[in-house]
């Protein structure tokens, strides 16, 4: 009887692996056991034992047959089967391996939340990774209206920090296909078609550019700690970053926002310095706009106690009147003056 590696075109050879992937379905294609061809055979006839008892007796037509059998050791021979049904060939029984399926499981992905078209490389902590050289896991992102972006894994995703005995730290880039406002479900699949999906793995917000439609009041007098500025801004996003631009820094303290883009501030102006001053609003995604010349800060005006000593120096400066002289009166000589 030929024995494995025979090449004599009467007998097949046999070609397998240490170990194969399998479960208890047919796997897919690249999951089989392979051998050359039989000239004249009508099909194979395919015998799998375990523990020296028989548990398995098929036929392929084909020089290979996937495998589907549970996870354990076994040993197989073919025999190659003529149009007369009988036995033209058959090999050594040949050891053979068959691992339990690796289930793809993601445990976690960063970012969960980008602005459209911010962000091209991602992280994931996944367990169950394939790595061949021939064939690895896959990743891709799916929308709800079934849309899919593949996900590239490049030679250099695989991070050596942080490794568990059952995770791999990973890195993931996207492609010339970037994803579209909405919620997004990453897919991991594995060569033998198990894949694990993430639900609202990625949140993708639609990038909007801010407009600052009103500022109201646009002329505030300085020295006054409360002054409240309402401010009607569209196309805001969450997060937008606010800011005043000028002589001086103004404190501010947001009193109200009713989510629609109207906002009330509280400005601090006891220490600032008069002048123009320019409002700024510029999105987490990129997005901005400027309104120069939009607050102009007056002079402070006087206090009580100011304008009462204004008032005394204004009246210390007054001319003096002149004093009319009476030269017929019987008090000729003397003066007199009448307060005013």
């Amino acid at each position: 009887m030929p024995s494995n590696g025979c090449r004599n075109p009467r007998f097949p050879f046999i070609l397998f692996l240490l170990t194969f992937l399998s479960a208890s379905a047919l796997l897919p294609a690249q999951e089989r056991i392979q051998w050359e061809s039989v000239e004249g055979a009508d099909h194979y006839s395919i015998e799998f034992r375990q523990n020296g008892e028989l548990v398995l007796e098929t036929r392929s037509r084909e020089s290979s047959l996937p495998l589907f059998l549970p996870a354990g050791d076994y040993e197989f021979k073919v025999k190659a089967i003529n149009t007369f049904g009988k036995t033209a060939s058959e090999s050594n029984w040949s050891p053979l391996k068959i691992s339990a399926p690796i289930t793809p499981f993601i445990i976690d992905f960063s970012p969960r939340e980008i602005h459209e078209g911010s962000e091209n490389t991602f992280s994931s902590r996944v367990s169950g990774l394939v790595l061949k050289t021939e064939d690895s896991s896959s990743f891709l992102l799916e929308n709800e209206e079934g849309k899919q972006i593949p996900l590239d894994f490049p030679e250099t995703g695989l991070s050596e920090e942080n490794q568990g005995e059952n995770w791999k730290k990973i890195t993931l880039e996207l492609g010339r296909k970037a994803p579209s406002p909405g919620s997004w479900t990453l897919v991991i699949t594995n060569p033998d078609g198990h894949e694990n999906r993430m639900k609202n793995a990625l949140t993708v917000i639609e990038k909007l550019r801010p407009k600052i439609r009103k500022i109201s009041p646009g002329k505030i007098p300085a020295g006054n700690n409360s002054n409240v500025v309402v401010l009607q801004i569209t196309g805001m996003e969450k997060g937008a970053l606010i800011e005043i631009n000028g002589p001086s820094d103004i404190p501010a303290t947001l009193l109200n926002n009713d989510g629609e883009g109207n906002l009330e501030y509280s400005l601090n102006l006891e220490n600032t310095e008069e002048g123009w001053y320019s409002l700024v609003v510029t999105n987490p995604s990129g997005g901005f706009d400027v309104k120069e010349k939009s607050i102009e800060i007056l002079p402070e005006p006087p206090n009580p106690e100011e304008i009462a000593a204004a008032s005394a120096l204004e009246i210390d400066k007054k001319e003096p009147r002149p004093i009319p002289e009476y030269s017929h009166s019987i008090l000729a000589g003397w003066h007199f003056s009448f307060p005013l």
